[in-house]
């Protein structure tokens, strides 16, 4: 079962009423870790997508950093150690936001030095949950 039946399982588990919503305990639905660990089986060897932490100190880094990409691994970049060297920094972003781009995945500044970059087809949502929003 792919992750759009499981999201579409829920969906179909949540009803809607007066602007709220409920969760009707008849419609619960059962998921066992089969159904929604994103991996694939590489002869005996189980891989899977994760979020990674990269720390950016150096232009060598940025083909591991399309490698994990490539992989569909999600990255969360500390550029910390280049903050002094405008020229690096400069030329780390160009590429990434160019690679990113080709890629059809998403980059952006999280706060402070750290990026966070997604591979194909996952997009950052860049509106925040506040407490009157949730």
């Amino acid at each position: 079962m792919g992750l759009a039946n499981i999201i579409q399982e829920i969906q179909n588990a949540v009803t809607f009423s007066g602007g709220g919503s409920s969760i009707q305990s008849s419609n619960y639905v059962e998921i066992d870790e089969d159904n929604y660990v994103l991996s694939h089986n590489e002869g005996n060897v189980m891989s899977r997508e994760s979020v990674k932490i990269v720390e950016f100190s150096k232009n060598e880094q940025i083909s591991t950093i399309k490698d994990e990409l490539i992989s569909g691994n999600i990255l969360i970049v500390d550029s910390t150690p280049i903050c002094n060297d405008d020229f690096m920094q400069e030329r780390m972003l160009r590429e990434l936001n160019r690679f990113v781009n080709d890629i059809n995945g998403d980059i952006v500044g999280a706060f402070g030095n750290l990026l966070i970059v997604t591979p194909s087809n996952v997009s950052i949502d860049r509106e925040r949950l506040t407490a009157s929003s949730v």
